[in-house]
């Protein structure tokens, strides 16, 4: 299983370089939140992604939304 968080601002991009040992979100990505008109859309589009990705390389996806669950099916829609 991949584990995929709904990372939703640079800010917490950010925090979670900063804090949580082994998570390491991409400088790509952060510029990506921090360019972003709705940086939880963009974070939504960015779990989309990884999903995506990770269809040919898992079983299977841990989502983590952390109080953003209706984005679940926004997540998952191929």
């Amino acid at each position: 299983l991949a584990g995929i968080l709904l990372v939703r601002s640079a800010k917490m991009a950010r925090f979670l370089n900063a804090n949580i040992p082994g998570m390491r979100v991409p400088d790509t990505l952060i510029a990506r939140l921090e360019q972003a008109a709705d940086p939880v859309r963009e974070g939504v589009a960015i779990a989309r992604e990884t999903v995506g990705w990770a269809r040919d390389l898992c079983q299977g996806v841990h989502l983590m939304t952390l109080g953003y669950e209706e984005r679940i099916p926004e997540i998952l829609a191929s």
